[in-house]
């Protein structure tokens, strides 16, 4: 099975395929509430997200209703779960396609560009650790000489038992960030920043997140 049997009750305003679900790939991914990717597999996990919450924003398309597996044009996904080896890994992150929004009259879509991602973790004392996630991209029609960046750096820690929190994010004031944590009863939210910007200028700065 990879999509619902009936459609999406958002219709089209969750993206252009009412019965998607996870990008088609439920193996891989799951989204029961409709947040964020679960990225699976065991223990404390992480989904970091870069989304625009509404329908349009500075000439992007938005995900209109959140986070959305299928929607948006500038965005960055990045999935963090147990490695094979017990440790954590990250999924090549994803970069969202841009749109027509952008330039009036030309319907078509292309990649994200994407920057340097990835993690790095370190134990701290009583048997915790220290996960500290970066990553960036760029639109793929405008590119990096033109397009505003989506950049983070932020810092995860997480106690012996999985307790996390967010100590420490800084980036791109655009688009909005949210990460949550999954491997307990319910998704937990550990951070939302939402998306600052008056003018375009405001869309290339970089400020405290957190």
């Amino acid at each position: 099975m990879q999509r619902f049997i009936s459609e999406d009750p958002l219709g089209l305003a969750a993206g252009p395929n009412p019965y998607a679900y996870v990008d088609n790939d439920p193996v891989s991914g799951i989204d029961p509430l409709g947040l964020c990717w679960d990225p699976g597999g065991l223990g404390p996990r992480y989904c970091v997200d870069r989304f625009i919450p509404t329908a349009s924003s500075m000439g992007f398309r938005g995900d209109l209703c959140g986070p959305t597996t299928n929607g948006g044009d500038y965005r960055i996904r990045q999935l963090i779960r147990r490695g094979p080896y017990g440790g954590l890994a990250m999924a090549e992150p994803e970069y969202g396609e841009t749109v027509a929004a952008i330039i009036p009259g030309f319907p078509f879509t292309r990649p994200g560009v994407p920057g340097l991602c990835g993690m790095d973790t370190k134990a701290i004392p009583l048997g915790g650790r220290k996960i500290v996630v970066y990553c960036s991209g760029w639109n793929g029609i405008l590119g990096p000489s033109l397009s505003p960046p989506i950049q983070h750096v932020l810092t995860i820690i997480e106690d012996a038992v999985g307790n996390a929190r967010v100590l420490r994010a800084v980036g791109s004031s655009y688009p909005s960030l949210e990460v949550w944590q999954y491997g307990g009863s319910e998704p937990r939210l550990l951070l939302h920043a939402s998306s600052s910007t008056e003018t375009p200028l405001d869309l290339f700065r970089i400020i405290r997140l957190r």
